[in-house]
């Protein structure tokens, strides 16, 4: 079962901007910055207490990420939820009607991530467990 957040992502077209204003505005802890191959991305993390913030600019078009940019711009992206079990809680989800974009859990950032979209593909929320 799920059990509080994990993290929330935020898209941009720009990214320094955006990372910018969480780290000197809202003064949380930057982690990394990084690039996730699967789908383009130029990511910056930050934790704030026991979650974490991303900070997330496609790169290339027709990715999920880019595909909402494009259509409902820059802000927040989706929220993760905390799994400790991310194989059971995508059971469970799925027994309920969720559709999920991964078939099992993928490697997300640093941790195991579980897509949820809707029927027009666009993610409703994320489950993630993070990896020990």
């Amino acid at each position: 079962m799920v059990r509080g957040i994990h993290h929330i992502a935020y898209i941009t077209e720009d990214l320094d901007r955006m990372a910018g204003y969480f780290e000197k505005i809202l003064g949380f802890e930057f982690v990394k910055k990084l690039f996730y191959e699967p789908w383009k991305l130029d990511i910056v993390l930050f934790k704030s207490g026991d979650q974490y913030i991303e900070v997330i600019k496609p790169l290339e078009p027709g990715s999920p990420p880019y595909n909402f940019l494009k259509k409902k711009g820059e802000g927040l992206y989706h929220v993760a939820y905390l799994s400790d079990d991310i194989e059971k809680d995508m059971e469970e989800f799925k027994k309920k009607g969720v559709k999920f974009l991964e078939d099992k859990p993928a490697k997300g950032v640093a941790w195991l991530i579980a897509t949820a979209i809707n029927d027009e593909g666009d993610i409703e929320f994320q489950i993630a467990q993070n990896i020990d």
